[in-house]
């Protein structure tokens, strides 16, 4: 999958030092997913400011669209300034939670998910899972999921 994404016939997670990490097991399907929102999350709040993400690694889970913004006193526009202020709050958010695992667990996260780089041994390993680890409880990503009863 890794080697597919990279040539582009498979999605660009798999190429990422995120999937590589999911692949390998070093990381579970909830943690996985954190790191995917936080990757998401990063490049909307930078197009939310108007600004390229700071890293040109970045991985953007999502497609460039090139149209022009709308009038900011057209309906179109108000909404998109919505959508924005919505954004950077999530991000604001989301930061907040993930300073509170600790520095060296927003450090891992950030140069995992955002710079596309490989954690430094067990110890940067732990810290990523740490910091995706408070972030999926912030999103509710660890819900436990209702078993259906049998006969239902």
């Amino acid at each position: 999958l890794r080697e597919a994404a990279l040539v582009g016939l498979r999605d660009q997670v798999w190429g990422t030092e995120l999937g590589r990490l999911y692949l390998a097991d070093k990381i579970d399907g909830v943690t996985f997913e954190a790191g995917k929102r936080w990757g998401r999350l990063v490049v909307a709040y930078h197009r939310a400011m108007g600004a390229k993400p700071p890293y040109p690694k970045t991985v953007s889970f999502t497609r460039f669209d090139p149209s022009p913004d709308p009038d900011p006193d057209s309906d179109e526009g108000k909404r998109q300034a919505g959508e924005a202020h919505a954004i950077i709050d999530d991000m604001l958010e989301a930061h907040a939670v993930l300073i509170g695992a600790g520095m060296l667990a927003e450090n891992a996260v950030r140069k995992v998910c955002e710079e596309n780089e490989v954690p430094v041994g067990a110890v940067g390993l732990n810290n990523l899972r740490r910091g995706l680890d408070w972030l999926a409880q912030h999103w509710g990503l660890t819900q436990p999921q209702k078993k259906e009863r049998k006969g239902a």
